[in-house]
């Protein structure tokens, strides 16, 4: 379930309102028990991102709050021929124009690294996602 909006009335950044079919997520905010403006956050960042020439969006859930970069379509997923999905040159092209903001997911405005069973520590890394245009908003990557 959704809440009911933005808390700063920027609803026309809503992802459902994105004109891509895709798009790019890149960071997600929770509220922690030092930090409780996860919403003023997301908008913030999507704010920071729009001046900068891109379009940016957010979405709010119940307890967290998501950020997504880029406009993709179905010709920016190119499907393998051993059946996986990859980002197509587009894609690829514009996280390369600013790999430190949209390579990785970040997480309350952290690049937080996981250790791996052989040891490394990895960030996880931004994925697409199908953007709602409905009510319900279904987080899967492709």
């Amino acid at each position: 379930m959704l809440d009911s909006g933005p808390s700063s009335g920027r609803g026309e950044w809503d992802v459902s309102r994105a004109k891509g079919k895709y798009t790019l997520q890149i960071a997600v905010f929770y509220n922690t028990a030092t930090f409780d403006k996860r919403k003023e956050a997301a908008e913030q960042y999507v704010e920071i991102l729009r001046e900068q020439g891109y379009s940016a969006y957010y979405r709010h859930e119940i307890v967290k709050s998501h950020v997504f970069v880029g406009d993709f379509d179905e010709s920016d997923i190119v499907q393998m021929p051993d059946g996986r999905k990859r980002y197509g040159p587009r894609v690829e092209k514009f996280i390369a124009g600013n790999k430190e903001e949209f390579q990785y997911l970040h997480e309350n405005g952290y690049l937080l690294k996981e250790v791996v069973p052989d040891g490394k520590a990895i960030a996880p890394q931004s994925y697409l996602v199908p953007v709602p245009r409905h009510e319900r908003y279904n987080e899967l990557a492709y």
